[in-house]
């Protein structure tokens, strides 16, 4: 007996155990994800089937994304790692060690890109877990948004907005932003960014600039600290966390065409199925939203302090 538990104790210290068991999640299954980042917990919202699965982690994180259809990355705020569990078995299958300073991870082309503030610098690994390169900038990144080959990376010290080049790895260009930059995203040729602001300077409108040139060129009033960006068609949802606002923007005129006050502080917002669902961290909610006029259509209970949302689409 002896023996045997000297031998689970090896093989432990050799492969790494974990008693971390997660319920499986069906592979076959469209996934809205809600990450709650005060109590450590991820939820799995199945909207065919009405159905919600809750994972506890035995760690915090700070930042995740889908690796591919079955496996998800957390970062860990503090211990310089990043843990992949697969979620068809609800394991942990590894850890990689990404250094300290990490800030956001997005995966774009099959390559994982990290924001690393200790480093001033984007770095990028393979979906194994291997670092390939880095690419220095002149400040702390923040925002990672991907567009034909290109990558933007705000400098969150800076108030600019970095331009990266993935076919030869270097800077193209750099521009300078609003204060803060949280989210944006890419319409044809045109850089849709929000933030917080700072200090006296509170964030109350979306700013449009050239992608080419990195010229600003228009202001869209949206609330207080608009932090959130989904788009779908001719139109772009913005939530505002300061206001407790969501906006419709038709992103041809600039105009927006209606504006709903949804619940304590909205934090994350995705396009899913017809569908906006929204993520209210005071509340611990997950909505989901008619895109045409706006209206609640129901009320998700989640973990506590949602904070960002991924989808799964079936098959991918």
């Amino acid at each position: 007996m002896k023996k045997t538990i000297l031998i689970i104790i090896i093989l432990c210290l050799f492969v790494g155990c974990s008693s971390e068991q997660q319920p499986a999640i069906k592979t076959e299954n469209a996934l809205i994800i809600s990450l709650n980042i005060l109590d450590s917990t991820i939820t799995f919202y199945n909207e065919q089937e009405d159905k919600v699965i809750t994972w506890k982690l035995d760690h915090p994180f700070k930042d995740a994304v889908l690796l591919n259809y079955d496996e998800i990355l957390f970062m860990h705020p503090k211990n310089n790692q990043a843990f992949i569990y697969q979620l068809s078995t609800g394991q942990q299958i590894a850890s990689w060690e990404i250094g300290k300073g990490m800030e956001k991870v997005i995966v774009y082309n099959d390559t994982v890109y990290f924001s690393n503030q200790a480093n001033n610098s984007v770095d990028l690994y393979s979906l194994n877990g291997q670092k390939q390169t880095e690419v220095q900038v002149e400040g702390k990144p923040f925002l990672l948004l991907p567009h034909e080959n290109k990558l933007f990376v705000s400098l969150y010290n800076k108030n600019k907005m970095t331009v990266i080049d993935l076919s030869h790895l270097n800077v193209t260009n750099t521009f300078s932003t609003d204060e803060k930059v949280v989210d944006g995203f890419m319409n044809e040729n045109k850089l849709w960014l929000g933030g917080h602001g700072q200090g006296e300077h509170i964030q109350e409108n979306v700013i449009l600039y050239d992608i080419t040139s990195g010229e600003e060129f228009f202001h869209i009033p949206a609330g207080t600290m608009p932090i959130g960006f989904a788009s779908h068609g001719q139109y772009v949802y913005v939530i505002s966390h300061g206001s407790n606002q969501l906006f419709k923007i038709n992103m041809k005129t600039y105009k927006i065409e209606s504006t709903k006050t949804i619940g304590p502080n909205p934090f994350s917002i995705v396009y899913y199925h017809d569908s906006l669902y929204v993520d209210l961290y005071d509340n611990n909610k997950l909505l989901k939203i008619d895109p045409t006029d706006l209206t609640i259509l129901k009320e998700i209970d989640v973990g506590e302090g949602p904070f960002q949302l991924l989808i799964r689409n079936e098959g991918t």
